[in-house]
């Protein structure tokens, strides 16, 4: 499974990268910026992407808007967009919901709930 991780974290980046190199997710693109996010996206194909919401450069709920667009326009593959954030309140998820995220994954996450999505998604491909 390709998987595109949207995270300027350092450290957050590497704890998903270590859990999903721990259960065999060793395909990891990590982009920092949402714009390299996008330009990246229009280079490969992704299975998933995990999309952080408070990124330096564009909003990730902006950045999930524009790769949901360009899904549906079938410019890029179509991937399952998951929210990462520590906005975990109902209205950020529903937001998150309406702009085209399929799931949401709180901050700090825990290796179950990263594992449970890796699998759920994993499963559904």
């Amino acid at each position: 499974m390709r998987i595109l991780l949207i995270e300027d974290n350092q450290m957050n980046a590497e704890i998903f990268m270590r859990i999903c190199d721990a259960k065999g997710y060793s395909t990891i693109t990590h982009c920092i910026l949402g714009r390299d996010a996008l330009e990246q996206a229009h280079k490969e194909a992704f299975d998933l992407i995990f999309v952080d919401f408070d990124l330096p450069d564009i909003n990730g709920l902006q950045v999930g808007l524009s790769l949901a667009w360009e899904m549906q326009r079938g410019k890029i593959g179509t991937s399952p967009l998951i929210a990462l954030t520590a906005q975990s309140d109902k209205a950020s998820q529903e937001e998150a919901q309406r702009l085209g995220f399929h799931a949401f994954l709180g901050k700090p996450f825990t290796e179950a709930d990263v594992s449970y999505l890796l699998e759920y998604f994993g499963a559904r491909r």
